[in-house]
Parts: C-alpha cells; sequence; structure tokens
C-alpha cells in the first residue's frame, strides 16, 4: 500500500475510533447528570462494552501496517506536518494500547462506572468506610495497568505517560 493511501485510512479509522469515543463521553455525562439510581450496572456493562471496541479497533493489526506504510516515507519527511505528528501520536498511542489485555480495559471501565456510584451514595450519606472496597479495587486495576506498560521505579510514571508525555512522579513533587 502506498503511504498516502496508508495514511488517508489511517486517519479515516482514527476519525471512527474518536466518534465511538465521543459515544462514551456522551454516555458518561449521562451517567452523572441523569442516570436513573439504579442504572449503574447497565451502564458499566455499556461502557466496558464501548471500551472493549475503542481497545480493539486501536490495536487492530491493519494500524500497525497502515503505521508501517507511512512511516520513513516522503509523507513523514518533515517532522513537523500534520501527517508526521498523526503518524507519531498514532504510533505511541498504538504501542501503549498494545500491552494492556482487552479484559483490564472492559474491566477498568466497568469499574469506573459502579465505583463512581458507589462514591456518590456513601458521599451522601457520610459513611466513606463505604466505598474503601471500591477504591481498593480502583488502585488494585492502575498496578496492573502500570505494570503492563512497564515502569522504572515508580508505577505512577507509566500512568503518568498517558497524560503528560515523559512526566515523571519526581517532577511533581517540586510543583505540589
Amino acid at each position: 500500500m502506498k503511504p498516502a493511501e496508508a495514511y488517508a485510512a489511517l486517519i479515516d479509522d482514527m476519525k471512527q475510533t474518536a466518534l465511538l469515543g465521543s459515544i462514551g463521553s456522551v454516555i458518561g455525562w449521562d451517567e452523572h447528570t441523569y442516570m436513573p439510581p439504579r442504572g449503574a450496572d447497565l451502564r458499566a456493562r455499556q461502557t466496558a462494552l464501548l471500551a472493549g471496541m475503542i481497545h480493539e479497533r486501536l490495536t487492530a493489526p491493519r494500524i500497525e501496517e497502515w503505521l508501517g506504510a507511512c512511516e520513513g516515507s516522503e509523507l513523514v519527511a518533515d517532522p513537523t506536518c500534520d501527517a508526521a505528528v498523526n503518524v507519531r501520536e498514532t504510533r505511541r498511542s498504538y504501542d501503549r494500547a498494545r500491552k494492556l489485555p482487552a479484559a483490564l480495559v472492559r474491566e477498568m471501565a466497568s469499574l469506573a462506572v459502579l465505583a463512581q456510584q458507589a462514591w456518590a451514595e456513601a458521599r451522601k450519606a457520610a459513611r466513606f468506610a463505604d466505598f474503601l472496597p471500591w477504591l481498593r479495587k480502583t488502585v488494585d486495576l492502575k498496578k496492573q495497568e502500570a505494570a503492563c506498560y512497564g515502569h522504572d521505579g515508580n508505577p505512577y510514571d507509566a500512568l503518568l505517560e498517558s497524560y503528560e508525555p515523559g512526566a515523571r512522579a519526581e517532577q511533581l513533587k517540586a510543583v505540589f
């Protein structure tokens, strides 16, 4: 496949994946604003399914093929051009996503919904100990996620990379 064709396919696929992500944002907003109190179980399953679908798209072998066709081509010769930036960032996202098992992605998505609902109930009743099991499970899954990514020392660094590439927890100490 020619680089221009691969790039066009890559961008089209990423746009479709972004649309799925925007659906996730809408149902997340609905969860926090209009979801009926007993809707958490269904919403957790919906969120997990959607997260799994997005993860599957982000890690599909076709992404590797399209990236391979683009990388090193004239299309990305200027590292500051749109195509080069898109290919570089898609590569970074693809490589990170492939480190996570789909089952973990789905479990984290589901837990986030259920834990949020548990937190809201615990806060309303001022019984924060009720939230503790949910917090422990969330921390456990985050530790699993960090282990999947790998890290040199602080597991938080592996998670921070998703938000601030290259940042390290020790740098945050200087800020706080």
